[in-house]
């Protein structure tokens, strides 16, 4: 526990070493920034999204190798005009593809220009619009791609009414632009809420600036270490993550400095000199952060667990950053403290916090109230029943990754996008291919017949969601117009096909994943209701499929990740409290939060914004988060009433030990709330919906259920949870002999 003789010594000790210890620190800081690698950051199309075995990817192989021809393409250049494309835009196109044909570049070997025909199926403004799908070199860089994209459109003429290059690879190149743009805003917005925070709740001008030089210290090992690991095993943080660990590492210093400033300044205030102050505080309050850090770590570290990319990449890159700002605060922190004393708070006095303000003495009234067994049922019951209602909107949470419909309206990939939504349904820029072989054995067996082909493209075209689809119907009329067979839908031997299929909805959000879902899982009936052999087999792939395999996967993999992430705070909460009841109580209230805060994001994103659904790694990356920061107040605050009722009855722990630690977990809270917060600065949905989740549930959990609900529950629960461990049952023991020596004296001077 916080204080005992080991950890007293370890905190003299530490105290004692002050300016070896901050020379320390400088001497790493400097050789970490001149001698270690910079932060490596991916991002490139779906390649860090999902894995090469994703079903949809193997189906777009096997029907490139049957039909020697990749007929998907995710990169394409729009043109567009609302009243009608002059006659020389369009032969624009057809002069470009064909002298590509001709003339291959370094980065692009084909383009294939695909007008808004009237004839053709899911076409919406005929004549307005065309849209050429682009087919890179193979071993083309995804930074090679769009040159060539670029230079290609470039290439069509300022007449040819070009919007711009849009598809999966530019939107992914257009978010990892904007969010390195918006890079160094969030690092100073977010740092200064921090030190507004900080200043605010300490009063205090030197207070910031101390955790000012602990986050910038901390920023340059995190980085930089992150930055070896990735050389040292091979990979590279998605473009996504590095802002969101700029924004936890600010976030969990100011978490700790709080939690030690708040520490100094009570012993300070009773009178102890500076050294002894300081040496006190890291007794009582390093023990604490160190278990809460490293459960933070182990909590964030099983997304490790999941199959997705940049969920799996969560788990290592945030265990780095707090591991490393952990270590930064255990050890820096108290050195300064021991150093500036009371020049840490300056100008405020320690003494002044002995001064009951209005929220101090709200503080200490609602402890009051939950320490009697009804206020404490009242106040849980309303507790349980308001996070349970905010949980029931996530049984309607849906899914997707939308690149697209995340950039700002004015993005040209977005423009370029909606423009071509414009003269064809929305999924034009992203069709998804279904593939049919005669037999699952490399499509060996009868040729397939063309009536049942036609047939099949009829009822792929009647799916939900379905605008239109090309296929082997339209191979009739490509070989009739080029004098042979074309092989672009139909083999030559009748072996295989594909079909495109465009969807009328945005082809990567929630809508399009449920619809391709929903033709996946139908598609072996159809064959059998095209008239299609027995032995005939089908795959679904594109943007829009793999997806949706990512997404199915996620799903299954949040049972386990939250499963892991459980056991192990509440292992390491019942070793720290020696306790099991409390640290189950603790993690029940943890995912009343968690869960409430999901509910609250679907009912605001899919609800209120109308959006077909949330960006799929959100509620998983979010709710691990939460669990596992979650845990970090629960030790600050249940350890500092261990501590206290070592030595008395809970309820007079709690009474001595909640004010203060609730004072504390609410400025960390908001903190870390305006930290995370400042993630929206990145224009796009998923940093939104990621930093109002993260807001809403940190917010949630510092003001309303370590305040209110968990301390309920230890009320109503009382020594009980401290089972199967001794501690409580020890002090009220020790209470009760006490009372009973004092009632035995009474008697005694009474009796004559």
């Amino acid at each position: 526990m916080a204080d005992e003789p080991r950890a007293r010594l370890w905190a003299r000790a530490l105290v004692a070493l002050r300016w070896p210890v901050l020379l320390g620190w400088c001497v790493a800081a400097a050789a970490a920034a001149l001698l270690l690698p910079a932060l490596g950051t991916s991002g490139g199309g779906l390649g860090d999204v999902t894995t090469a075995d994703n079903p949809a990817l193997l189906a777009e192989a096997r029907a490139a190798k049957d039909l020697g021809v990749p007929l998907l393409s995710r990169v394409a250049v729009v043109q567009h005009d609302p009243a009608g494309l002059p006659d020389a835009a369009r032969q624009a196109a057809l002069d470009a593809a064909r002298s590509l044909a001709e003339r291959p570049t370094a980065q692009l070997r084909a383009a294939v220009p695909v007008p808004s025909d009237e004839r053709l199926p899911a076409v919406r403004a005929p004549g307005t619009t065309v849209v050429t799908f682009l087919y890179p070199q193979p071993g083309t860089s995804f930074a090679g791609v769009m040159d060539g994209a670029h230079a290609y459109a470039q290439g069509l003429g300022p007449q040819a009414g070009v919007v711009g290059v849009t598809g999966s690879l530019p939107a992914r190149a257009a978010q990892t632009r904007l969010i390195e743009q918006s890079l160094r805003l969030l690092e100073a917005v977010s740092l200064a809420a921090v030190l507004l925070v900080v200043g605010v709740a300490f009063r205090s001008v030197v207070a910031p600036l101390l955790t000012l030089g602990v986050s910038g210290l901390s920023f340059v090992l995190v980085t930089r270490t992150a930055g070896l690991l990735g050389e040292r095993f091979g990979w590279d943080v998605p473009a996504d993550l590095e802002p969101l660990m700029v924004a936890l590492m600010l976030g969990i210093v100011t978490d700790y400095v709080v939690y030690f400033l708040s520490g100094l300044r009570a012993d300070l205030a009773d009178g102890h000199p500076r050294v002894d102050a300081a040496a006190r505080t890291t007794g009582v309050f390093a023990p604490i952060v160190l278990v809460a850090g490293v459960t933070v770590s182990a909590g964030v570290m099983a997304l490790r667990l999941a199959d997705s990319p940049p969920v799996r990449a969560f788990g290592p890159a945030m265990a780095v950053t707090v591991l490393v700002t952990l270590l930064v605060c255990v050890t820096l922190v108290p050195a300064l403290m021991a150093v500036l004393g009371r020049w840490c708070l300056w100008p405020s006095r320690p003494e002044s916090a002995r001064r009951e303000s209005v929220a101090a003495l709200l503080r200490r009234g609602t402890v009051r109230v939950i320490r009697t067994r009804a206020g404490a049922a009242v106040v849980a019951l309303a507790c349980v029943a308001g996070l349970g209602a905010l949980t029931v909107p996530v049984l309607g949470l849906r899914a997707g990754l939308p690149f697209v419909a995340s950039l700002p309206a004015d993005d040209e990939v977005r423009r370029a996008a909606d423009a071509a939504a414009s003269g064809f349904a929305a999924g034009i820029t992203s069709p998804t291919l279904v593939e049919v072989g005669a037999s699952d054995a490399g499509a060996q067996g009868e040729p397939l017949d063309a009536g049942a082909l036609d047939r099949l493209q009829d009822l792929i075209g009647r799916q939900p969601h379905v605008a239109g689809v090309i296929g082997p119907r339209e191979e009739t009329a490509l070989a009739a117009a080029a004098g042979r067979e074309t092989g672009l839908f139909v083999r030559a031997d009748r072996r295989a096909a594909q079909y495109l299929v465009v969807l009328d909805v945005d082809p990567l959000d929630a809508d399009a994943v449920r619809a391709v879902d929903r033709l996946t899982d139908r598609l072996p009936g159809l064959l059998r209701e095209a008239g299609l052999p027995d032995a005939a087999r089908a795959g679904v792939g594109g943007d829009s499929a793999a997806v949706a395999a990512v997404v199915g996967q996620s799903d299954r993999d949040l049972l386990v990740i939250v499963l892991a992430a459980l056991a192990v705070n509440l292992a390491l909460m019942a070793l720290f409290l020696r306790a099991l009841v409390a640290p189950v109580l603790l993690l029940v209230c943890t995912v009343l939060s968690a869960g409430a805060t999901l509910g609250l994001t679907t009912l605001v994103f899919q609800g209120e914004l109308g959006h077909p659904g949330v960006t799929f790694f959100v509620p998983l990356a979010a709710g691990v988060l939460l669990l596992a920061l979650g845990s970090d107040y629960n030790l600050f605050a249940v350890g500092h009433v261990w501590a206290h009722a070592k030595h008395r009855p809970l309820r007079e722990a709690m009474l001595a030990a909640l004010p203060q630690s609730s004072a504390a977990i609410t400025t960390a809270g908001v903190a870390l709330a305006a930290s995370l917060g400042t993630l929206a600065l990145v224009p796009l949905r998923q940093f939104r919906e990621l930093a109002f989740a993260l807001v809403v549930g940190i917010l949630l959990d510092a003001l309303v259920v370590r305040t209110l609900l968990a301390p309920s529950l230890l009320t109503l629960f009382g020594r009980l949870s401290g089972w199967p461990g001794h501690r409580l049952a020890v002090a009220e023991d020790a209470r009760d002999e006490a009372a009973r020596r004092e009632w035995a004296a009474q008697a005694a001077a009474r009796a004559p």
